[in-house]
């Protein structure tokens, strides 16, 4: 008892520092400001005023820590890697760290005995992600926190675009496609093919595209050749008369068809008689048909063509033909021409006309041939009668 204990860290002994104690072990608590070794001396006083210094090396280690931080880019549908580190100079820190990604809630994840810690982070939209790490103090370590990025590229989906090839039909055609995203998603809603839509015939370089709403899939454009075939058409002729004679009125009806698809073909005929247009092309009608009369055709042979003229390019061009025969009146034969006569041949009683050429009679009248009575007309010869033939009793028209 009665001895006096003064301690002093990297200086000479100061009276401040000492005081009384009768135990034989007295300790003192001293505060280590700076990092590194230390001398720490104990002087012991006796009670006559002598002492005796004792010195000790004590070296002082950091509690502090730092996090630092890794997250390579990745693209979307792939799992970001954001690895946490966390260090100190008194040592490799142990425990626990936290990680907050885009202000959310904390994850949780224990360090190993390297001080690192893995999060494996899934479901992440394609941009840029900002996150924070924080490890609290523990054990001999103090707190700290840091924080990082991790971008999450924008994925490319897979788009198929099928173009189309077809014949004119008068309807509209446009291409097909889908898009398909990570895992199989159906990303068809964002593909435009409205550039794609034709109903004429033609060879079209179309494009088309894809947007992605969510963000998460790149931006694509690309082109396809679509093609519509013109239909393919037949053109026959008619002919109201055939033979005729020399002056008399015939009508050529041309009918065009689609022999390819239903739609009705368009466009104009245009006539020619052994080689000569007659006349400007005239335009199909509603059912393909285009007529013309001529009156003019000599005795003979004649020629007939139809050449159908399509002015949109929706049908191709055909031609038709046909062989007209203008005969003229043989011997004993007669021909009366008259759009509106009646009774151009009257025969009456027990009279008989005979015309071994041929009775030709070109009349729209109900009645253009009359016969009553015991009458014979044209006995065993030829009749052709454009228009009716009235009877009574007993009269005969062969």
């Amino acid at each position: 008892a009665g001895f006096r204990y003064l301690f002093a860290v990297d200086g000479p002994i100061a009276a401040g520092l000492g005081y009384a104690d009768a135990s034989t072990n007295p300790t003192k608590t001293l505060a280590l400001t700076t990092v590194g070794s230390h001398v720490v001396t104990a002087r012991i006083i006796d009670q006559n005023g002598g002492f005796t210094d004792y010195s000790a090396t004590i070296s002082a280690i950091s509690r502090a820590t730092a996090i630092t931080t890794t997250a390579p880019r990745v693209t979307y549908g792939q799992a970001g890697i954001v690895t946490v580190t966390v260090t100190s100079p008194g040592g490799i820190p142990n425990g626990s760290v936290s990680l907050s990604v885009d202000g959310g809630s904390a994850l949780i994840a224990a360090l190993d005995s390297s001080g690192k810690a893995v999060f494996t982070l899934s479901g992440l939209n394609a941009t840029t992600h900002a996150f924070t790490a924080t490890y609290a103090a523990q054990g001999a370590f103090l707190g700290s926190s840091g924080t990082g990025t991790l971008v999450v590229d924008r994925a490319t989906a897979t788009i198929n675009v099928v173009p189309y090839h077809v014949i004119h039909d008068g309807t509209a055609h446009t291409a097909t496609g889908g898009v398909k995203g990570v895992g199989g998603v159906d990303l068809t809603g964002g593909l435009s093919l409205v550039g794609t839509t034709h109903v004429a015939a033609g060879t079209y370089n179309d494009s088309w595209s894809f947007i992605d709403v969510s963000g998460n899939y790149n931006t694509a454009t690309g082109s396809i050749i679509d093609t519509i075939d013109r239909a393919l058409t037949a053109t026959t002729v008619t002919s109201s008369a055939n033979p005729i004679v020399p002056g008399q009125a015939v009508t050529f009806t041309a009918i065009v068809t689609n022999i390819s698809t239903a739609v009705v073909p368009t466009g104009a005929v245009q006539f020619v008689v052994d080689g000569v247009n007659q006349g400007s092309p005239i335009a199909l009608d509603g059912s393909g048909r285009a007529s013309i009369t001529i009156t003019n055709l000599a005795v003979g042979s004649h020629q007939i063509l139809a050449k159908e003229i399509n002015g949109d390019g929706n049908f191709a061009d055909s031609v038709g033909t046909y062989t007209q025969i203008v005969g003229g009146l043989s011997s004993g034969s007669a021909y009366i021409l008259n759009a509106t006569m009646s009774g151009a041949v009257t025969a009456s009683g027990n009279a008989s006309i005979s015309f071994p050429g041929g009775l030709h009679v070109d009349s729209n009248s109900p009645t253009a041939i009359i016969a009553s009575g015991n009458a014979m007309i044209n006995n065993r010869g030829i009749v052709e009668v454009v228009g009716g033939v009235y009877r009574t009793g007993n009269a005969v028209v062969m």
